[in-house]
């Protein structure tokens, strides 16, 4: 898919080997030619020429919920992308495109149960998948909103004396300050 992005070690690092992190966003502040990358819904091409890609679209089409062949496809290191993860502009991205990726592969997975449940040369396999999906789309049981019951004799007695407590105490504070109970 991304056999070879064409960032070389000169474009993601500094002339220190240090590894350039909001920069290479075309969303950073600073407008600059060394954008690389931007949190857009697509790659497009400068007028320039330069392709300026997505690293959602990238991070959805790699599609690994580890993230290790991504960091290694997109930045050459593992390193590199924790530090990229850290960035002002990824750090609200991010999870949204973690949450998109699990989507895509929560549908993709019950595709291919679906497709594996109506295959009826495998029996076995297919009833398997059909209850499985059965399980998956079943509504949740409804539980009543209380499921406790009569509150023990030690626990009224308790909350009674709770409630003198704070009577008698809000009562001495009015008292101190001047008010009066009206009846």
């Amino acid at each position: 898919m991304y056999p070879n992005l064409p960032f070389t070690k000169e474009q993601l690092h500094n002339p220190a080997g240090i590894p350039k992190t909001q920069v290479l966003f075309r969303e950073h502040k600073y407008q600059n030619e060394e954008a690389l990358l931007t949190i857009a819904e697509d790659h497009h091409e400068t007028e320039d020429g330069r392709m300026i890609w997505s690293i959602r679209k990238l991070y959805l089409d790699i599609a690994d919920p580890t993230e290790h062949i991504f960091a290694k496809t997109v930045f050459g290191s593992w390193k590199h992308w924790l530090r990229m993860k850290g960035c002002k502009i990824l750090r609200e991205e991010f999870p949204k495109m973690q949450e998109e990726l699990r989507a895509k592969l929560l549908s993709e997975s019950i595709s291919n149960i679906t497709e594996i449940a109506t295959n009826l040369s495998k029996p076995q396999q297919a009833l398997q998948a059909s209850k499985f999906l059965v399980e998956f789309y079943k509504p949740e049981k409804t539980k009543p909103a209380t499921t406790r019951g009569r509150p023990s004799k030690e626990e009224v007695e308790g909350n009674l004396k709770e409630e003198a407590r704070v009577s008698k105490e809000l009562q001495e504070h009015m008292k101190r300050v001047g008010l009066t109970r009206v009846k």
